[in-house]
């Protein structure tokens, strides 16, 4: 993400947070790039042991 989008998203008063950031959630974080997709915790363990099994046939 470029940081002019950033700082677009994070002074946009209608999208401030108190701890002066941004609120993104789901969809929205994956269209502008900050995550690759949306799922439970099932999903992300899942991801998670698919990335450690590809990091070990590779050594």
């Amino acid at each position: 993400m470029k940081k002019e989008r950033v700082e677009e998203l994070m002074l946009n008063p209608t999208e401030l947070v108190k701890d002066v950031g941004t609120l993104l959630e789901g969809k929205e974080a994956v269209a502008e790039g900050l995550i690759d997709e949306v799922g439970g915790m099932s999903d992300a363990l899942n991801k998670l042991h698919e990335m450690i099994d590809s990091n070990r046939k590779r050594i």
